[in-house]
């Protein structure tokens, strides 16, 4: 009888020592459970933040990423535009007169000045530089021929456009025009010679009509030539 006893309280001991490692090992798994879902959700919670922040950055400053794209990718596309458009690559910063003579009628947009083919007074748009006929005009900077006109008014005449929307007009020039449209010139090549087919200005000496157009508008020659 006394060794059931004894045989019943070791069962005892040893079902209790199992019961606790149970609940034991119960509890350390469900801590461990719950402390690694919780530093995940930290951690989720950080990289959201990290995400959201940076939008927010982008969205502040927008213009970081434009500036960006303006120094390497615009530029080049507005160059192309640039090109396409006939405004190319000279460099605004020296002309030349594109004959060597005396200029006889000055640039007036503000003033009326007397044309005595017409014998009116009238604005003028460009200049007048003294040139004997068949004397050779040369382009005044580098750039691409972007037309050639003849008309009664202006009379033989070529368009040459330069960078920054610049486009130089060589008027009153003879038959004997040596570029075409769409032709590369540099500065100081011939585009043609002195003539008299401009019908305006048929009575004065022979000379060429020089214009300068800034977009599209006319600009006083003498901020682009020295005379």
């Amino acid at each position: 009888m006394k060794d059931f006893f004894t045989i019943g309280r070791q069962q005892l001991w040893i079902g209790t020592i199992i019961s606790v490692c149970v609940v034991a090992a119960a509890l350390c798994f469900g801590w461990m459970t719950w402390s690694g879902s919780d530093a995940a959700g930290e951690s989720g919670d950080w990289d959201t933040g990290t995400a959201s922040g940076q939008e927010l950055q982008a969205d502040e400053n927008p213009q970081v990423s434009g500036g960006k794209d303006l120094q390497t990718g615009t530029a080049p596309a507005e160059e192309e535009n640039t090109e396409a458009s006939g405004t190319v690559i000279a460099s605004p910063s020296s002309y030349e007169l594109p004959v060597k003579g005396n200029v006889f009628r000055a640039y007036s947009r503000s003033e009326l000045t007397y044309f005595p083919t017409l014998n009116q007074y009238m604005t003028h748009s460009g200049i007048d530089i003294l040139a004997p006929e068949g004397t050779e005009v040369c382009a005044a900077a580098e750039g691409l021929v972007s037309k050639v006109t003849d008309d009664r008014a202006m009379g033989k005449t070529v368009w040459i456009a330069h960078q920054g929307e610049i486009i130089t007009v060589y008027s009153n020039l003879s038959e004997n025009i040596t570029v075409e449209e769409g032709d590369a010139v540099t500065k100081g090549q011939v585009i043609g010679t002195a003539g008299s087919t401009s019908l305006y200005e048929k009575s004065d000496e022979p000379h060429i009509h020089v214009e300068v157009l800034v977009g599209g508008n006319p600009a006083d020659p003498a901020d682009y030539f020295e005379y």
